[in-house]
């Protein structure tokens, strides 16, 4: 698995009960590379996301990610599989 890679599972469509297995994520702007100029993030703050993120959340369970998932090109940002809801 390259550093930059998710561990996740399809949600069902039409079904969503929150519960201890979803979790809600928001303003990781990942490959943002002046992210500095605007807070505080340690260095490797990327790949700390990631580790954290395989390391707390399980295969099974659903997370949202509300907004400021990332910022570049499409090509240089594409990770893992990703369902947009409306």
């Amino acid at each position: 698995m390259s550093p930059l890679q998710f561990q996740q599972q399809p949600v069902a469509p039409g079904v969503f009960f929150p519960d201890d297995n979803t979790w809600l994520v928001t303003d990781t702007h990942f490959f943002h590379a002046n992210i500095d100029q605007y807070c505080s993030r340690p260095d490797g703050w990327q790949e700390l996301i990631i580790e954290n993120w395989n390391r707390f959340i399980q295969p099974d369970e659903i997370v949202f990610h509300l907004g400021d998932l990332a910022l570049g090109k499409k090509e240089d940002t594409e990770v893992g599989k990703w369902e947009i809801l409306r």
